[in-house]
Protein backbone atom coordinates (compact mmCIF):
# COMPACT_ATOMS: atom_id res chain seq x y z
CA UNK A 1 0.00 0.00 0.00
CA UNK A 2 2.99 2.34 0.22
CA UNK A 3 4.17 2.06 -3.39
CA UNK A 4 2.38 3.45 -6.39
CA UNK A 5 -1.18 4.70 -6.31
CA UNK A 6 -4.62 3.19 -6.68
CA UNK A 7 -5.52 6.01 -9.09
CA UNK A 8 -3.58 4.23 -11.84
CA UNK A 9 -5.88 1.20 -11.56
CA UNK A 10 -9.15 2.90 -10.65
CA UNK A 11 -10.53 2.81 -14.24
CA UNK A 12 -10.31 -1.00 -14.13
CA UNK A 13 -12.11 -1.21 -10.80
CA UNK A 14 -14.69 1.35 -11.92
CA UNK A 15 -15.36 -0.83 -14.97
CA UNK A 16 -15.72 -3.95 -12.79
CA UNK A 17 -18.18 -2.13 -10.54
CA UNK A 18 -20.24 -0.88 -13.51
CA UNK A 19 -20.38 -4.44 -14.88
CA UNK A 20 -21.63 -5.81 -11.56
CA UNK A 21 -18.43 -7.63 -10.61
CA UNK A 22 -17.90 -7.64 -6.83
CA UNK A 23 -14.37 -6.99 -5.64
CA UNK A 24 -12.46 -6.67 -2.39
CA UNK A 25 -9.54 -4.39 -1.71
CA UNK A 26 -7.05 -4.58 1.16
CA UNK A 27 -7.60 -1.30 2.93
CA UNK A 28 -5.95 0.82 5.63
CA UNK A 29 -3.21 -1.74 6.19
CA UNK A 30 -0.67 1.00 6.73
CA UNK A 31 -0.91 4.05 8.95
CA UNK A 32 0.34 6.21 6.05
CA UNK A 33 -1.87 4.89 3.29
CA UNK A 34 -3.07 7.75 1.07
CA UNK A 35 -5.39 6.07 -1.46
CA UNK A 36 -8.34 5.37 0.82
CA UNK A 37 -10.74 7.91 -0.72
CA UNK A 38 -9.85 6.79 -4.24
CA UNK A 39 -10.53 3.18 -3.30
CA UNK A 40 -13.90 4.03 -1.73
CA UNK A 41 -14.86 6.11 -4.76
CA UNK A 42 -14.49 2.98 -6.90
CA UNK A 43 -17.22 1.27 -4.84
CA UNK A 44 -15.63 -1.92 -3.48
CA UNK A 45 -17.98 -4.74 -2.44
CA UNK A 46 -16.02 -5.20 0.75
CA UNK A 47 -12.73 -4.17 2.34
CA UNK A 48 -9.94 -6.32 3.66
CA UNK A 49 -8.40 -5.92 7.11
CA UNK A 50 -8.73 -2.16 7.82
CA UNK A 51 -6.05 -2.38 10.53
CA UNK A 52 -5.56 1.40 10.80
CA UNK A 53 -9.11 2.55 10.15
CA UNK A 54 -9.54 3.90 13.68
CA UNK A 55 -6.96 6.58 12.87
CA UNK A 56 -9.23 7.94 10.15
CA UNK A 57 -12.66 8.62 11.69
CA UNK A 58 -14.02 10.30 8.55
CA UNK A 59 -13.17 7.23 6.48
CA UNK A 60 -14.56 4.91 9.15
CA UNK A 61 -17.83 6.87 9.15
CA UNK A 62 -18.10 6.69 5.37
CA UNK A 63 -17.62 2.91 5.47
CA UNK A 64 -20.39 2.66 8.05
CA UNK A 65 -22.69 4.99 6.11
CA UNK A 66 -22.17 3.03 2.88
CA UNK A 67 -22.48 -0.30 4.76
CA UNK A 68 -19.32 -1.74 3.23
CA UNK A 69 -18.45 -5.08 4.90
CA UNK A 70 -14.95 -5.52 6.31
CA UNK A 71 -13.19 -8.87 5.95
CA UNK A 72 -11.17 -9.53 9.10
CA UNK A 73 -8.72 -12.37 9.74
CA UNK A 74 -8.97 -13.37 13.38
CA UNK A 75 -6.03 -15.08 15.04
Amino acid sequence: PLQGTFKKFSPLFDYATREGMPWTCHFAESANETDLIDILNSKPSRLGHCCYISRKPDIEQRIQNEKIPIEVCLL
